[in-house]
């Protein structure tokens, strides 16, 4: 899918940056929808771009135990939470540091 933003062609991925600012719209089957396409221009999409990747990552999140876990006031940390490990896991549920 391509979307033409004042006579700029995008990709997919600066699409879906345009639909999470609401300065575009796309088809609701992903498709390009020229109708529901609201016009912006190149400096917009470029700013908008440079944001998104301006956007600092959050640093990785790692305890060494449940008491650091505790201190942290992060228990309990269920799988997929920053600072998960199935080291903390001791029952293998999904969820480390729950009592």
């Amino acid at each position: 899918m391509t979307v033409t933003v004042v006579g700029v062609r995008t990709t997919r991925i600066a699409c879906s940056v345009l639909l999470m600012t609401g300065l575009a719209a796309c088809g609701s089957d992903g498709s390009e929808s020229p109708a529901e396409t609201t016009p912006v221009t190149e400096a917009v999409v470029a700013t908008t771009l440079a944001a998104v990747a301006a956007t600092p990552t959050p640093a990785p999140v790692s305890y060494s135990n449940c008491d650091e876990v505790k201190a942290a006031g992060a228990a309990p940390i269920h799988s997929g939470d920053p600072g998960y490990s199935t080291d903390l896991d001791r029952d293998g549920d999904g969820i480390a540091c729950e009592t």
